[in-house]
């Protein structure tokens, strides 16, 4: 009886957030379910030369903002449904999703067909609505970091904070209410968490915590590919895994990492780890160095489509919600 309530109020509220006109940001951030949204993009340089490294071609950045929605802000990862089309998670509990543009020369110039709706708890609520707790009110349910795609439509996503990984689009005759997964060891510390999820091309996933460790998880158990370090402790100059996701090629995974330093700024790396399930992990081959003064920000997400000659590759940052940052979509070509 308890669900059946739960689904007739999420569905009023879906008839309700359709019917109104959005107007303002506020209106928008209300309701469930998909709404389209207006998404602005922006051009910019790389502020370099467009050829980074043998085989690895830049192919256009765009800053993206939206006028009808102040929840497009923290995009923390994104992962490509076809060629052009894409989907998205914040740090704030919402999905985005959109189609990319692109001129005559495969550039990124341009997204359209924006939309966006807020991830569902394993009640009907909305995450984005749960209270938040501790001193510095950061204890959230909604900090959606990484964001996986599986076979059949099914999507995982996994968070900070509260640590865990959910999957998505279970159950396609109400909301989209998540179901739990077995998942890696929790990071002591609860924004180290889980930071990236990958499908590994079948009902399993790789993921990597920002603490360091990265596993598959298949079935009932999470096998360790790379160990945490011991003590499980973070420089601010060490590299930290923000994303995963499998080569399309069936090389490895591709693999972004970042870090900040005050005063030198982001520092960005793409790397291919092949065969992870055989050590992989020890053999990195670096594909791109983003720093200053190159266009670079807080990069997060990774996502690999395959193309007629080899694979791009499509960054995405989290500007923290901060008007310092930006929400850069970036594109690179890799063909070896």
């Amino acid at each position: 009886m308890r669900r059946i309530v739960l689904i007739a109020a999420a569905l009023v509220l879906a008839q309700t957030a359709s019917a109104s006109e959005h107007a303002s940001p506020t209106a928008a951030n209300s309701g469930v379910g998909w709404r389209d949204i207006a998404i602005q993009a922006a051009p910019l340089p790389l502020n370099g030369p467009d050829a980074l490294a043998p085989g690895v071609t830049f192919m256009g950045a765009l800053d993206i903002t939206s006028p009808d929605i102040d929840r497009l802000h923290g995009l923390s990862d994104l992962k490509f449904t076809s060629s052009t089309d894409f989907l998205a998670v914040s740090d704030e509990g919402w999905m985005a999703g959109a189609r990319v543009k692109l001129d005559d020369a495969g550039r990124l110039v341009g997204i359209e067909k924006g939309r966006m709706q807020p991830l569902l708890g394993e009640l009907g609520d909305r995450l984005f609505d749960r209270p938040r707790r501790g001193p510095d009110n950061y204890d959230t349910w909604a900090d959606s970091e990484g964001l996986a795609l599986l076979p059949g439509g099914q999507v995982l996503v996994s968070f900070e904070h509260h640590q865990r990984v959910w999957k998505y689009g279970v159950d396609r005759s109400g909301p989209d209410l998540p179901r739990a997964m077995i998942s890696p060891p929790m990071a002591i510390d609860f924004n180290y968490g889980f930071e990236a999820v990958a499908s590994d091309g079948r009902r399993g996933y790789y993921a990597a915590a920002e603490s360091g460790g990265v596993w598959h998880c298949r079935k009932d158990r999470c096998l360790p590919l790379a160990d945490p370090p011991e003590p499980p402790t973070i420089q601010d100059a060490e590299m930290r895994i923000t994303s995963l996701d499998r080569d399309p090629l069936g090389r490895g995974l591709f693999v972004l990492e970042r870090t900040y330093v005050p005063g030198r700024g982001n520092t960005v790396h793409v790397s291919l780890w092949r065969d992870p399930d055989k050590g992989g992990f020890e053999r990195r081959e670096l594909l791109l160095e983003l720093k200053p003064p190159l266009l670079v920000d807080n990069m997060e997400g990774i996502a690999a489509v395959k193309t007629g000659r080899g694979v791009r590759l499509y960054l995405i940052a989290d500007d923290n919600f901060s008007a310092s940052q930006r929400s850069l979509m970036m594109a690179f070509d890799y063909a070896p």
